[in-house]
Protein backbone atom coordinates (compact mmCIF):
# COMPACT_ATOMS: atom_id res chain seq x y z
CA UNK A 1 0.00 0.00 0.00
CA UNK A 2 1.39 3.44 -1.08
CA UNK A 3 2.53 5.71 1.54
CA UNK A 4 1.90 8.96 -0.33
CA UNK A 5 -0.72 11.62 -0.93
CA UNK A 6 -3.51 12.40 -3.50
CA UNK A 7 -2.97 15.64 -4.98
CA UNK A 8 -6.06 18.03 -6.76
CA UNK A 9 -3.37 19.43 -9.12
CA UNK A 10 -3.05 19.25 -13.10
CA UNK A 11 -0.65 16.54 -13.08
CA UNK A 12 -0.27 12.88 -14.96
CA UNK A 13 2.31 10.99 -13.47
CA UNK A 14 4.42 8.29 -14.47
CA UNK A 15 7.98 7.66 -13.94
CA UNK A 16 9.99 5.08 -15.70
CA UNK A 17 13.71 4.39 -15.47
CA UNK A 18 16.88 6.91 -14.71
CA UNK A 19 16.92 7.94 -18.19
CA UNK A 20 16.27 12.08 -18.51
CA UNK A 21 16.12 12.53 -21.80
CA UNK A 22 12.88 12.63 -24.36
CA UNK A 23 11.92 8.98 -25.92
CA UNK A 24 11.43 9.83 -29.37
CA UNK A 25 8.62 7.98 -31.16
CA UNK A 26 6.38 7.73 -34.61
CA UNK A 27 3.47 9.74 -34.06
CA UNK A 28 0.96 11.57 -36.10
CA UNK A 29 0.86 14.71 -34.18
CA UNK A 30 4.06 16.19 -33.39
CA UNK A 31 2.52 18.18 -30.11
CA UNK A 32 1.38 15.05 -28.41
CA UNK A 33 3.27 15.64 -26.13
CA UNK A 34 3.70 13.36 -22.45
CA UNK A 35 5.72 14.02 -19.24
CA UNK A 36 6.11 11.17 -16.87
CA UNK A 37 7.43 11.35 -13.17
CA UNK A 38 8.32 8.85 -10.72
CA UNK A 39 9.96 8.91 -7.55
CA UNK A 40 10.78 6.42 -4.52
CA UNK A 41 14.05 7.26 -3.44
CA UNK A 42 13.28 9.92 -1.14
CA UNK A 43 16.13 10.53 1.26
CA UNK A 44 14.58 12.92 3.67
CA UNK A 45 10.72 10.92 3.79
CA UNK A 46 9.74 7.69 3.56
CA UNK A 47 10.81 6.15 0.26
CA UNK A 48 8.60 4.20 -1.80
CA UNK A 49 8.79 0.58 -3.92
CA UNK A 50 6.44 1.08 -7.13
CA UNK A 51 6.21 4.40 -8.45
CA UNK A 52 8.63 3.81 -10.84
CA UNK A 53 7.14 0.33 -12.16
CA UNK A 54 3.88 2.22 -12.68
CA UNK A 55 5.84 4.74 -14.49
CA UNK A 56 8.08 3.05 -16.45
CA UNK A 57 4.72 0.98 -17.75
CA UNK A 58 2.91 4.05 -18.54
CA UNK A 59 5.58 5.79 -20.27
CA UNK A 60 5.96 3.16 -22.56
CA UNK A 61 2.38 2.88 -23.23
CA UNK A 62 1.88 6.38 -24.24
CA UNK A 63 5.12 6.66 -26.55
CA UNK A 64 3.53 3.20 -27.81
CA UNK A 65 0.43 5.67 -28.69
CA UNK A 66 2.48 8.32 -30.28
CA UNK A 67 3.87 11.08 -27.67
CA UNK A 68 6.73 12.27 -27.68
CA UNK A 69 7.29 11.40 -23.96
CA UNK A 70 10.05 12.34 -21.41
CA UNK A 71 10.67 9.79 -18.56
CA UNK A 72 12.03 11.06 -14.89
CA UNK A 73 12.70 9.13 -12.10
CA UNK A 74 13.79 10.21 -8.60
CA UNK A 75 13.61 13.38 -10.03
CA UNK A 76 15.73 16.37 -7.90
CA UNK A 77 13.28 19.60 -7.71
CA UNK A 78 15.65 21.52 -10.21
CA UNK A 79 15.26 18.57 -12.95
CA UNK A 80 11.23 18.45 -12.19
CA UNK A 81 10.50 22.22 -12.71
CA UNK A 82 13.06 21.78 -16.12
CA UNK A 83 11.00 18.77 -17.13
CA UNK A 84 7.48 20.82 -16.66
CA UNK A 85 8.71 23.88 -18.32
CA UNK A 86 9.70 21.93 -21.39
CA UNK A 87 6.46 19.90 -21.50
CA UNK A 88 4.44 23.23 -21.28
CA UNK A 89 6.45 25.02 -23.89
CA UNK A 90 5.93 21.66 -26.21
CA UNK A 91 2.13 21.59 -25.92
CA UNK A 92 2.19 25.43 -26.43
CA UNK A 93 -0.64 26.84 -29.06
CA UNK A 94 -3.07 23.93 -29.27
CA UNK A 95 -1.28 20.69 -28.17
CA UNK A 96 -2.04 17.99 -26.78
CA UNK A 97 -0.52 16.98 -23.31
CA UNK A 98 -0.49 14.01 -20.77
CA UNK A 99 1.34 14.32 -17.26
CA UNK A 100 1.57 11.52 -15.26
CA UNK A 101 3.26 11.61 -11.40
CA UNK A 102 3.90 9.06 -8.90
CA UNK A 103 5.22 10.00 -5.53
CA UNK A 104 4.66 11.96 -2.38
CA UNK A 105 2.74 15.39 -2.36
CA UNK A 106 1.36 17.19 0.32
CA UNK A 107 -1.01 20.63 0.40
CA UNK A 108 -0.30 23.28 2.94
CA UNK A 109 -2.31 26.60 2.96
CA UNK A 110 -4.47 25.16 0.07
CA UNK A 111 -1.69 24.98 -2.00
CA UNK A 112 -0.40 21.37 -3.43
CA UNK A 113 2.91 20.31 -3.37
CA UNK A 114 4.63 17.68 -5.03
CA UNK A 115 7.88 16.24 -3.57
CA UNK A 116 11.49 15.99 -5.15
CA UNK A 117 13.78 13.25 -4.20
CA UNK A 118 16.01 15.77 -2.52
CA UNK A 119 13.34 17.08 -0.08
CA UNK A 120 15.31 17.80 3.43
CA UNK A 121 12.87 16.22 6.21
CA UNK A 122 11.60 19.69 6.84
CA UNK A 123 11.09 21.82 9.87
CA UNK A 124 8.02 23.78 9.39
CA UNK A 125 5.28 24.36 6.45
CA UNK A 126 7.76 26.96 4.38
CA UNK A 127 10.70 24.20 3.74
CA UNK A 128 7.92 22.63 1.79
CA UNK A 129 7.02 25.25 0.02
CA UNK A 130 10.64 26.14 -1.16
CA UNK A 131 12.13 22.97 -1.91
CA UNK A 132 8.74 21.43 -3.68
CA UNK A 133 6.65 21.87 -6.90
CA UNK A 134 3.62 23.86 -6.62
CA UNK A 135 0.87 21.61 -8.65
CA UNK A 136 -0.75 25.39 -9.17
CA UNK A 137 1.64 26.75 -10.65
CA UNK A 138 1.66 24.16 -12.93
CA UNK A 139 -1.59 24.19 -13.69
CA UNK A 140 -1.59 28.09 -14.50
CA UNK A 141 1.41 27.17 -16.81
CA UNK A 142 -0.45 25.07 -18.95
CA UNK A 143 -3.13 27.51 -18.81
CA UNK A 144 -1.60 30.08 -19.78
CA UNK A 145 0.44 28.33 -22.68
CA UNK A 146 -3.06 27.67 -24.16
CA UNK A 147 -3.03 23.89 -24.35
CA UNK A 148 -5.73 22.12 -26.94
CA UNK A 149 -6.36 19.09 -24.42
CA UNK A 150 -4.23 18.23 -20.87
CA UNK A 151 -4.77 14.96 -19.21
CA UNK A 152 -3.28 14.97 -16.04
CA UNK A 153 -3.32 11.86 -13.92
CA UNK A 154 -1.83 11.60 -9.90
CA UNK A 155 -1.50 8.13 -8.95
CA UNK A 156 -0.40 8.79 -5.22
CA UNK A 157 -2.35 8.44 -1.77
CA UNK A 158 -3.44 10.51 1.31
CA UNK A 159 -1.40 9.41 3.63
CA UNK A 160 1.06 12.62 5.17
CA UNK A 161 4.99 11.59 4.52
CA UNK A 162 5.90 14.36 6.66
CA UNK A 163 6.95 14.88 10.53
CA UNK A 164 5.12 16.50 13.16
CA UNK A 165 6.90 19.93 14.41
CA UNK A 166 6.14 22.05 17.33
CA UNK A 167 2.97 19.86 17.65
CA UNK A 168 1.31 19.64 14.46
CA UNK A 169 2.05 17.95 11.82
CA UNK A 170 3.59 19.85 8.66
CA UNK A 171 1.75 19.63 5.64
CA UNK A 172 -1.30 18.07 8.32
CA UNK A 173 -4.55 19.41 6.79
CA UNK A 174 -6.23 15.65 6.37
CA UNK A 175 -7.98 15.42 2.64
CA UNK A 176 -7.50 17.74 -0.17
CA UNK A 177 -9.31 20.56 -1.80
CA UNK A 178 -11.14 19.86 -5.53
CA UNK A 179 -8.65 21.18 -8.07
CA UNK A 180 -10.15 24.03 -9.82
CA UNK A 181 -9.31 23.00 -13.33
CA UNK A 182 -8.65 25.68 -15.88
CA UNK A 183 -10.74 25.19 -19.52
CA UNK A 184 -8.97 21.96 -21.33
CA UNK A 185 -8.24 20.16 -18.46
CA UNK A 186 -9.24 16.50 -17.01
CA UNK A 187 -7.69 14.88 -13.95
CA UNK A 188 -7.74 11.58 -12.28
CA UNK A 189 -6.50 10.76 -9.05
CA UNK A 190 -5.79 6.88 -8.08
CA UNK A 191 -7.48 7.39 -4.49
CA UNK A 192 -9.94 9.47 -3.14
CA UNK A 193 -9.99 11.22 0.05
CA UNK A 194 -8.68 9.58 3.19
CA UNK A 195 -7.81 6.73 0.71
CA UNK A 196 -4.95 4.88 0.37
CA UNK A 197 -4.10 3.38 -3.40
CA UNK A 198 -3.44 0.02 -3.53
CA UNK A 199 -0.05 -1.41 -4.75
CA UNK A 200 -1.19 -5.28 -4.82
CA UNK A 201 -4.27 -7.16 -3.78
CA UNK A 202 -2.61 -9.57 -1.84
CA UNK A 203 0.50 -10.70 -0.08
CA UNK A 204 0.70 -13.39 -3.45
CA UNK A 205 0.59 -10.64 -6.07
CA UNK A 206 3.25 -10.55 -8.27
CA UNK A 207 2.23 -7.71 -10.46
CA UNK A 208 4.58 -5.02 -10.89
CA UNK A 209 2.11 -2.48 -11.23
CA UNK A 210 0.03 -0.76 -8.22
CA UNK A 211 -4.23 -1.39 -9.01
CA UNK A 212 -4.35 2.24 -10.76
CA UNK A 213 -2.01 1.53 -12.81
CA UNK A 214 -2.82 -2.24 -14.24
CA UNK A 215 -6.41 -0.64 -14.77
CA UNK A 216 -5.23 1.80 -16.48
CA UNK A 217 -2.99 0.30 -19.13
CA UNK A 218 -5.46 -1.84 -21.09
CA UNK A 219 -7.68 1.30 -21.80
CA UNK A 220 -5.08 3.85 -22.69
CA UNK A 221 -4.59 2.52 -26.45
CA UNK A 222 -8.44 1.53 -27.27
CA UNK A 223 -8.97 2.79 -30.84
CA UNK A 224 -12.46 4.94 -30.47
CA UNK A 225 -12.91 4.79 -26.32
CA UNK A 226 -12.70 8.55 -25.43
CA UNK A 227 -10.65 9.66 -22.15
CA UNK A 228 -14.13 10.53 -20.50
CA UNK A 229 -15.24 6.92 -21.39
CA UNK A 230 -11.36 5.34 -20.24
CA UNK A 231 -11.03 6.88 -17.12
CA UNK A 232 -14.61 5.74 -16.24
CA UNK A 233 -13.81 2.51 -16.74
CA UNK A 234 -10.52 3.04 -15.32
CA UNK A 235 -12.67 3.68 -11.72
CA UNK A 236 -14.78 0.99 -11.64
CA UNK A 237 -12.34 -1.62 -12.40
CA UNK A 238 -10.42 -0.12 -9.07
CA UNK A 239 -13.15 0.37 -6.86
CA UNK A 240 -14.32 -3.46 -7.97
CA UNK A 241 -10.84 -4.86 -7.19
CA UNK A 242 -10.46 -3.22 -4.58
CA UNK A 243 -13.20 -4.28 -3.18
CA UNK A 244 -12.67 -7.57 -3.69
CA UNK A 245 -10.16 -7.31 -1.13
CA UNK A 246 -12.53 -4.98 1.45
CA UNK A 247 -10.32 -1.98 0.62
CA UNK A 248 -11.81 1.82 -0.12
CA UNK A 249 -10.51 2.94 -3.76
CA UNK A 250 -12.41 5.45 -5.30
CA UNK A 251 -10.67 7.41 -7.91
CA UNK A 252 -11.61 10.77 -8.59
CA UNK A 253 -12.06 12.76 -11.71
CA UNK A 254 -12.73 16.15 -12.81
CA UNK A 255 -13.09 17.21 -16.01
CA UNK A 256 -13.27 21.05 -17.68
CA UNK A 257 -12.92 19.86 -21.04
CA UNK A 258 -16.06 20.29 -23.79
CA UNK A 259 -16.78 17.28 -26.02
CA UNK A 260 -14.66 13.85 -26.26
CA UNK A 261 -11.39 13.10 -27.06
CA UNK A 262 -9.04 10.07 -28.39
CA UNK A 263 -5.75 9.17 -27.36
CA UNK A 264 -6.10 6.54 -30.21
CA UNK A 265 -8.63 7.81 -32.64
CA UNK A 266 -10.65 5.70 -34.72
CA UNK A 267 -14.28 3.22 -33.42
CA UNK A 268 -14.16 0.79 -31.14
CA UNK A 269 -13.33 -2.72 -31.94
CA UNK A 270 -12.25 -1.61 -35.33
CA UNK A 271 -9.69 -3.40 -37.01
CA UNK A 272 -5.99 -1.61 -38.17
CA UNK A 273 -7.80 0.33 -41.08
CA UNK A 274 -10.74 2.03 -39.52
CA UNK A 275 -8.59 5.57 -38.10
CA UNK A 276 -10.16 7.73 -39.42
CA UNK A 277 -11.75 10.08 -36.48
CA UNK A 278 -9.99 13.35 -35.14
CA UNK A 279 -8.43 13.19 -32.02
CA UNK A 280 -10.79 15.35 -30.61
CA UNK A 281 -14.53 15.86 -31.51
CA UNK A 282 -17.80 16.82 -30.18
CA UNK A 283 -19.99 13.72 -28.57
CA UNK A 284 -22.29 14.03 -31.97
CA UNK A 285 -19.49 13.60 -33.83
CA UNK A 286 -18.86 10.46 -31.83
CA UNK A 287 -22.01 9.18 -31.81
CA UNK A 288 -22.72 9.44 -35.71
CA UNK A 289 -19.78 7.27 -36.22
CA UNK A 290 -19.90 5.06 -33.74
CA UNK A 291 -20.90 1.62 -35.71
CA UNK A 292 -24.43 0.77 -35.67
CA UNK A 293 -25.84 -2.28 -34.16
CA UNK A 294 -28.07 -5.13 -35.91
CA UNK A 295 -31.81 -3.78 -36.99
CA UNK A 296 -34.20 -3.19 -33.94
CA UNK A 297 -31.39 -3.60 -31.45
CA UNK A 298 -30.96 -0.58 -29.42
CA UNK A 299 -28.12 0.79 -27.44
CA UNK A 300 -29.83 -0.70 -24.38
CA UNK A 301 -29.66 -3.68 -26.24
CA UNK A 302 -26.14 -3.56 -27.39
CA UNK A 303 -24.80 -2.81 -24.06
CA UNK A 304 -26.68 -5.30 -22.44
CA UNK A 305 -25.90 -8.19 -24.78
CA UNK A 306 -21.80 -7.19 -24.41
CA UNK A 307 -22.11 -7.40 -20.40
CA UNK A 308 -24.59 -10.23 -19.73
CA UNK A 309 -22.19 -13.11 -19.87
CA UNK A 310 -19.38 -11.15 -17.27
CA UNK A 311 -18.08 -12.03 -14.31
CA UNK A 312 -17.22 -8.44 -13.34
CA UNK A 313 -19.59 -6.51 -11.24
CA UNK A 314 -18.39 -3.66 -12.03
CA UNK A 315 -19.96 -3.78 -15.65
CA UNK A 316 -23.24 -4.61 -14.69
CA UNK A 317 -22.75 -1.08 -12.64
CA UNK A 318 -21.88 0.53 -15.58
CA UNK A 319 -24.68 -0.71 -17.34
CA UNK A 320 -27.04 0.65 -14.32
CA UNK A 321 -25.27 3.88 -14.48
CA UNK A 322 -25.97 4.87 -18.29
CA UNK A 323 -29.80 2.78 -17.90
CA UNK A 324 -31.01 2.83 -14.24
CA UNK A 325 -34.29 2.16 -15.82
CA UNK A 326 -33.77 0.22 -18.72
CA UNK A 327 -35.06 -3.24 -19.66
CA UNK A 328 -32.86 -5.19 -18.25
CA UNK A 329 -31.93 -3.22 -14.38
CA UNK A 330 -33.41 -5.50 -12.32
CA UNK A 331 -31.23 -8.19 -13.46
CA UNK A 332 -28.41 -5.90 -13.34
CA UNK A 333 -29.02 -5.21 -9.62
CA UNK A 334 -29.40 -8.81 -9.00
CA UNK A 335 -25.59 -9.27 -10.89
CA UNK A 336 -24.49 -6.44 -8.39
CA UNK A 337 -25.62 -7.44 -5.09
CA UNK A 338 -25.53 -11.58 -5.83
CA UNK A 339 -28.98 -12.10 -5.63
CA UNK A 340 -31.22 -13.84 -7.21
CA UNK A 341 -35.23 -14.81 -7.84
CA UNK A 342 -36.98 -17.80 -5.55
CA UNK A 343 -40.38 -19.03 -6.03
CA UNK A 344 -43.09 -20.12 -3.66
CA UNK A 345 -43.59 -23.48 -5.15
CA UNK A 346 -47.60 -23.54 -4.10
CA UNK A 347 -48.23 -19.89 -5.64
CA UNK A 348 -45.26 -19.66 -7.91
CA UNK A 349 -44.46 -16.23 -7.04
CA UNK A 350 -41.23 -14.90 -6.87
CA UNK A 351 -39.17 -13.08 -4.45
CA UNK A 352 -35.36 -11.37 -4.84
CA UNK A 353 -32.80 -12.72 -1.95
CA UNK A 354 -29.41 -13.99 -1.11
CA UNK A 355 -30.64 -17.20 -0.49
CA UNK A 356 -30.37 -18.32 -3.91
CA UNK A 357 -30.77 -22.02 -3.10
CA UNK A 358 -33.49 -21.77 -0.51
CA UNK A 359 -36.97 -22.83 -0.34
CA UNK A 360 -39.90 -19.76 0.48
CA UNK A 361 -43.16 -19.49 1.59
CA UNK A 362 -45.04 -16.34 1.15
CA UNK A 363 -48.35 -15.28 2.38
CA UNK A 364 -48.81 -11.59 0.72
CA UNK A 365 -49.98 -10.49 -2.50
CA UNK A 366 -48.55 -11.14 -5.60
CA UNK A 367 -48.45 -8.73 -9.26
CA UNK A 368 -46.76 -10.08 -12.42
CA UNK A 369 -45.16 -12.53 -10.67
CA UNK A 370 -43.48 -11.17 -7.84
CA UNK A 371 -44.59 -10.65 -4.26
CA UNK A 372 -46.17 -7.31 -3.08
CA UNK A 373 -47.58 -6.07 -0.06
CA UNK A 374 -47.01 -6.92 3.34
CA UNK A 375 -47.10 -10.62 4.38
CA UNK A 376 -45.42 -13.37 6.53
CA UNK A 377 -42.35 -15.06 5.04
CA UNK A 378 -40.39 -18.64 5.27
CA UNK A 379 -36.89 -19.21 3.88
CA UNK A 380 -35.06 -22.44 4.50
CA UNK A 381 -31.47 -23.27 3.23
CA UNK A 382 -30.41 -26.17 5.34
CA UNK A 383 -29.73 -25.71 8.47
CA UNK A 384 -30.68 -21.81 8.04
CA UNK A 385 -34.12 -20.45 8.67
CA UNK A 386 -35.52 -16.91 8.56
CA UNK A 387 -38.87 -15.97 9.22
CA UNK A 388 -41.03 -13.35 9.84
CA UNK A 389 -42.66 -10.38 8.18
CA UNK A 390 -42.10 -8.11 5.87
CA UNK A 391 -43.44 -5.78 2.94
CA UNK A 392 -41.97 -6.51 -0.86
CA UNK A 393 -42.07 -4.25 -3.75
CA UNK A 394 -41.87 -6.32 -7.10
CA UNK A 395 -40.26 -8.99 -5.15
CA UNK A 396 -37.91 -6.66 -3.50
CA UNK A 397 -37.82 -5.91 0.18
CA UNK A 398 -38.73 -2.71 0.85
CA UNK A 399 -40.75 -1.18 3.62
CA UNK A 400 -41.14 -2.14 7.45
CA UNK A 401 -40.11 -5.54 8.23
CA UNK A 402 -39.37 -7.70 11.60
CA UNK A 403 -37.57 -10.95 11.10
CA UNK A 404 -35.34 -13.70 13.04
CA UNK A 405 -32.56 -15.93 11.94
CA UNK A 406 -31.92 -19.61 13.42
CA UNK A 407 -29.25 -21.88 12.72
CA UNK A 408 -29.72 -25.48 13.77
CA UNK A 409 -32.81 -24.28 15.35
CA UNK A 410 -30.88 -21.94 17.46
CA UNK A 411 -31.99 -18.02 17.54
CA UNK A 412 -29.28 -16.09 16.51
CA UNK A 413 -30.10 -12.57 15.23
CA UNK A 414 -33.29 -10.61 15.64
CA UNK A 415 -34.31 -7.62 13.35
CA UNK A 416 -37.03 -4.77 13.66
CA UNK A 417 -36.83 -1.30 11.44
CA UNK A 418 -37.15 -0.53 7.31
CA UNK A 419 -35.66 -1.34 4.30
CA UNK A 420 -35.15 1.33 2.44
CA UNK A 421 -33.66 1.92 -1.29
CA UNK A 422 -31.13 4.78 -1.97
CA UNK A 423 -31.35 6.95 -5.10
CA UNK A 424 -28.47 5.25 -6.77
CA UNK A 425 -30.21 1.74 -6.21
CA UNK A 426 -28.97 -0.04 -2.91
CA UNK A 427 -30.93 -1.11 -0.09
CA UNK A 428 -30.32 -0.03 3.27
CA UNK A 429 -31.77 -1.11 6.28
CA UNK A 430 -32.43 1.48 9.18
CA UNK A 431 -33.50 -0.30 12.58
CA UNK A 432 -32.03 -2.49 15.46
CA UNK A 433 -30.36 -5.93 14.92
CA UNK A 434 -30.33 -7.93 18.58
CA UNK A 435 -27.78 -10.99 18.02
CA UNK A 436 -29.62 -13.37 20.53
CA UNK A 437 -26.40 -15.71 20.81
CA UNK A 438 -24.42 -15.07 24.35
CA UNK A 439 -21.25 -16.18 22.13
CA UNK A 440 -21.89 -13.33 20.37
CA UNK A 441 -19.80 -10.36 21.59
CA UNK A 442 -21.95 -8.12 20.47
CA UNK A 443 -25.46 -7.45 21.81
CA UNK A 444 -27.45 -5.22 19.70
CA UNK A 445 -26.65 -2.84 16.57
CA UNK A 446 -29.01 0.43 15.92
CA UNK A 447 -28.65 2.09 12.96
CA UNK A 448 -28.24 2.00 9.45
CA UNK A 449 -26.87 -1.09 7.55
CA UNK A 450 -25.84 -2.26 4.40
CA UNK A 451 -25.12 -5.51 3.13
CA UNK A 452 -26.01 -7.35 6.74
CA UNK A 453 -23.24 -4.48 8.27
CA UNK A 454 -23.39 -1.63 10.02
CA UNK A 455 -22.27 1.25 8.68
CA UNK A 456 -23.82 4.31 10.67
CA UNK A 457 -25.09 3.51 13.64
CA UNK A 458 -23.96 2.31 17.81
CA UNK A 459 -22.81 -1.00 18.66
CA UNK A 460 -23.74 -2.33 21.70
CA UNK A 461 -21.15 -5.37 23.46
CA UNK A 462 -21.79 -7.78 25.90
CA UNK A 463 -19.23 -6.31 28.34
CA UNK A 464 -20.95 -2.73 28.29
CA UNK A 465 -18.76 -0.98 25.88
CA UNK A 466 -20.26 0.68 23.15
CA UNK A 467 -19.11 1.98 19.84
CA UNK A 468 -20.90 5.10 17.77
CA UNK A 469 -19.64 5.05 13.99
CA UNK A 470 -20.47 7.24 11.01
CA UNK A 471 -18.71 5.14 8.54
CA UNK A 472 -17.64 1.43 8.04
CA UNK A 473 -17.40 -0.91 5.37
CA UNK A 474 -17.83 -4.80 5.86
CA UNK A 475 -18.18 -4.07 9.36
CA UNK A 476 -15.10 -3.22 9.82
CA UNK A 477 -15.28 0.94 10.97
CA UNK A 478 -13.41 3.19 8.53
CA UNK A 479 -13.89 6.37 9.60
CA UNK A 480 -14.69 8.98 12.74
CA UNK A 481 -15.97 6.62 15.94
CA UNK A 482 -16.76 7.25 19.25
CA UNK A 483 -16.08 4.08 21.93
CA UNK A 484 -17.06 4.01 25.05
CA UNK A 485 -15.16 1.30 27.35
CA UNK A 486 -15.07 -0.15 30.54
CA UNK A 487 -13.43 2.17 33.62
CA UNK A 488 -14.22 5.75 32.21
CA UNK A 489 -12.26 4.55 28.75
CA UNK A 490 -13.22 6.45 26.16
CA UNK A 491 -11.75 7.13 21.97
CA UNK A 492 -13.14 9.84 19.67
CA UNK A 493 -11.32 9.71 16.50
CA UNK A 494 -10.72 7.72 13.23
CA UNK A 495 -10.70 3.90 12.83
CA UNK A 496 -9.05 2.04 10.02
CA UNK A 497 -9.88 -1.33 9.11
CA UNK A 498 -11.75 -2.17 12.02
CA UNK A 499 -8.48 -0.82 14.42
CA UNK A 500 -8.28 2.46 15.90
CA UNK A 501 -5.62 4.24 13.72
CA UNK A 502 -5.55 7.61 12.86
CA UNK A 503 -5.88 10.88 14.82
CA UNK A 504 -7.78 10.17 18.01
CA UNK A 505 -8.90 12.14 21.78
CA UNK A 506 -8.25 8.76 24.53
CA UNK A 507 -9.54 9.34 28.17
CA UNK A 508 -8.69 7.12 30.99
CA UNK A 509 -8.50 7.27 34.43
CA UNK A 510 -4.93 7.85 34.41
CA UNK A 511 -4.34 10.22 31.65
CA UNK A 512 -5.73 12.36 28.39
CA UNK A 513 -4.05 12.16 25.44
CA UNK A 514 -4.67 13.62 21.71
CA UNK A 515 -2.74 13.01 19.04
CA UNK A 516 -1.72 9.90 16.53
CA UNK A 517 -3.04 6.68 17.12
CA UNK A 518 -2.01 3.09 16.14
CA UNK A 519 -4.28 0.10 16.79
CA UNK A 520 -5.18 1.95 19.97
CA UNK A 521 -2.29 3.20 21.63
CA UNK A 522 -0.92 6.51 21.44
CA UNK A 523 1.62 6.42 18.68
CA UNK A 524 3.67 9.18 16.80
CA UNK A 525 2.91 12.50 17.76
CA UNK A 526 0.44 13.75 21.05
CA UNK A 527 -0.07 15.39 24.08
CA UNK A 528 -0.83 13.47 27.50
CA UNK A 529 -1.76 14.92 30.13
CA UNK A 530 -1.36 12.53 33.63
CA UNK A 531 -3.79 12.48 36.29
CA UNK A 532 -1.17 13.67 38.62
CA UNK A 533 -0.88 17.07 36.79
CA UNK A 534 2.22 15.85 34.44
CA UNK A 535 2.27 16.85 31.11
CA UNK A 536 4.06 15.60 27.95
CA UNK A 537 4.32 16.61 24.32
CA UNK A 538 6.31 15.11 21.95
CA UNK A 539 7.35 11.54 20.17
CA UNK A 540 5.65 8.24 21.03
CA UNK A 541 5.88 4.61 19.56
CA UNK A 542 3.72 1.61 20.70
CA UNK A 543 2.06 4.01 24.20
CA UNK A 544 5.91 5.24 25.29
CA UNK A 545 7.61 8.32 24.71
CA UNK A 546 10.29 7.45 22.09
CA UNK A 547 11.91 10.21 20.42
CA UNK A 548 11.95 14.04 20.87
CA UNK A 549 9.42 15.60 23.63
CA UNK A 550 8.67 17.66 26.39
CA UNK A 551 7.66 16.43 29.80
CA UNK A 552 6.64 18.59 32.56
CA UNK A 553 6.47 17.75 36.06
CA UNK A 554 3.61 18.85 38.06
CA UNK A 555 5.98 20.70 40.29
CA UNK A 556 7.38 22.43 37.41
CA UNK A 557 10.27 20.23 36.39
CA UNK A 558 11.14 19.69 32.96
CA UNK A 559 12.92 17.96 30.70
CA UNK A 560 13.75 19.10 26.73
CA UNK A 561 15.38 16.04 24.61
CA UNK A 562 15.21 12.32 23.92
CA UNK A 563 12.90 9.54 25.03
CA UNK A 564 13.53 5.48 24.29
CA UNK A 565 11.11 3.45 26.10
CA UNK A 566 9.38 6.19 28.65
CA UNK A 567 12.36 7.31 29.84
CA UNK A 568 14.71 9.93 29.33
CA UNK A 569 17.90 9.13 27.31
CA UNK A 570 20.08 10.76 24.79
CA UNK A 571 20.79 14.52 24.70
CA UNK A 572 18.44 16.76 26.82
CA UNK A 573 18.00 18.99 29.07
CA UNK A 574 16.31 19.20 32.63
CA UNK A 575 15.46 21.78 34.39
CA UNK A 576 13.29 23.06 37.83
CA UNK A 577 12.12 26.36 39.47
CA UNK A 578 14.63 25.65 42.47
CA UNK A 579 17.45 25.88 40.15
CA UNK A 580 18.19 22.70 39.11
CA UNK A 581 20.22 22.58 35.51
CA UNK A 582 21.17 19.31 33.92
CA UNK A 583 22.03 19.54 30.71
CA UNK A 584 23.85 16.92 27.97
CA UNK A 585 23.16 13.13 27.84
CA UNK A 586 21.14 10.81 29.82
CA UNK A 587 21.02 7.18 30.61
CA UNK A 588 17.98 5.10 30.80
CA UNK A 589 16.50 8.15 33.26
CA UNK A 590 19.69 9.24 34.60
CA UNK A 591 22.11 12.27 34.19
CA UNK A 592 25.47 11.21 32.74
CA UNK A 593 27.11 14.50 32.56
CA UNK A 594 28.20 16.71 29.26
Amino acid sequence: MREFLVLPALLVAVAAHAAQQPVSAPQRDAKRVALVIGNNAYQGVPPLARAVNDATAMAAALKKIGFTTTLLTDATQKRMNKAINEFAEGIAGGGVGVMFFAGHGVQIDNQNFLLPVDIEEPQRDSDVQDQAVSLQAVQEKLAQVRARFALMVIDACRDNPLPRKAGRSIGGTRGLSQPTAPNGQMIIFSAGANETALDSLSPTDRDPNGLFTREFLPVLSRPGLSVSDALKAVKKGVIAKAGSVNHDQHPAVYDQTDGDFYLVPGTLNAGSSATSEPDHAPSTARQAAAPAGPPGQDEDEMLWTQIKDSKRQSDYEAYLNKFPSGRYAEVAKAAVHGIALIADPRTGCKMWTKWTRASLTWTGGCIDGLAEGSGTFELIDGERKVVGQKTEKAGHNIGPMSQKYYKNGQLTHSWEGEMIRTKDGKLVFSGTIVHESSDDKIASETGKFMNDFLFDGKATFRDGTEKTCQFAEDGNATGICHLKGKDGYTYDGDYKDGRRTGHAKIHTDKWDYEGSVKDGAPDGYGKAAFSNGDTYEGDIQSGKNNGKGVYVSKNGCRYVGDFVDGKRHGQGVYTCPNGTRQEGRFIAGVYAGK
